[in-house]
């Protein structure tokens, strides 16, 4: 009768547990966020100087090219995030206290293709209508990929390919 007791104490223990993985999961998923396109400048090991003139550490040895273009992702109050360079994400933190320009958008993530490409879903249900110039560009955009929707609600982001689209967003369901 103990054993069972305490089986049922540690399952409920961990439901409680992954319950609260799972919301913070959530909360990480959508937030808020600061971004900006930009180029490496200079780079020393796991130090990269950007165009803007400021200074980055990353979370590990970084090798690339001077002047290839990098789009960063930070965390809304710090300067930590994640720099996507050739469909890589790499961790960064800001070294220097120099003040760069940027936008404010909120993190995403793609759920579906609708009506042959002509709309996307993300994953908080939202709808946004793909322009048929860039129907091509976004078909090469995978499933549970992050998206950036900036502030304006007018652009969608996918910071891994470094490509953006100009949309609306739809606020019914379109039927298949």
């Amino acid at each position: 009768m103990k054993l069972i007791r305490i089986i049922i104490l540690s399952l409920f223990i961990v439901s409680l547990l992954s319950c609260r993985a799972l919301e913070e999961a959530v909360n990480q998923n959508f937030r808020q966020v600061r971004y900006f396109a930009t180029s490496i400048r200079e780079i020393e090991r796991n130090k990269i100087t950007f165009a803007n003139g400021t200074l980055w550490k990353t979370d590990r040895l970084f090798i690339g090219v001077n002047m290839s273009p990098v789009f960063v992702v930070l965390d809304e109050t710090r300067n930590r995030g994640w720099m996507y360079f050739r469909e890589t994400k790499i961790g960064i933190t800001q070294i220097t206290a120099d003040f760069f320009k940027y936008e404010d958008g909120n993190t995403n993530f793609l759920k579906s293709f609708q009506n042959d490409g002509a709309v996307i879903e993300l994953a908080d249900g939202s709808l946004w209508i793909v322009p048929v110039s860039q129907r091509e560009m976004i078909s090469t955009w995978f499933l549970n990929t992050e998206i950036i929707v900036n502030d304006e609600g007018n652009v969608l982001i996918n910071p891994e390919k470094m490509e953006y689209i100009s949309s609306v967003r739809l606020d019914t369901s379109i039927p298949e």
